[in-house]
């Protein structure tokens, strides 16, 4: 699997278990994980994915109310009818991207 573009355009973003060891390799990815948590969007990952989130600026931030880990479909559904966190602002100024 191969991260081609960095689109912060993208609303939110979910990985599983057989992308995340390729997805590791890959700076273009960490940078995009980066990126969506700097602009407050909603970020996913369960079982192996919580390996993702630990290599990115979110490690520090799991409890935030839009980074769902291992959570059901309907928690990611209803932060994802919000569009955005944006309690998380004062968080991501610090991030360097």
């Amino acid at each position: 699997m191969r991260c081609k573009t960095a689109d912060t355009q993208t609303e939110a973003s979910k990985n599983t278990k057989s992308s995340v060891d390729a997805l590791l390799k890959q700076a273009k990815f960490i940078k995009f994980v980066n990126e969506a948590f700097k602009r407050c969007k909603v970020i996913a990952a369960d079982g192996e994915g919580e390996r993702l989130l630990k290599a990115t600026f979110v490690k520090d931030h799991m409890k935030d109310k839009a980074v769902h880990l291992n959570d059901k479909p309907e928690s990611f559904k209803k932060s994802m009818a919000k569009h955005r966190n944006w309690d998380r602002r004062p968080v991501t100024d610090s991030i360097p991207i």
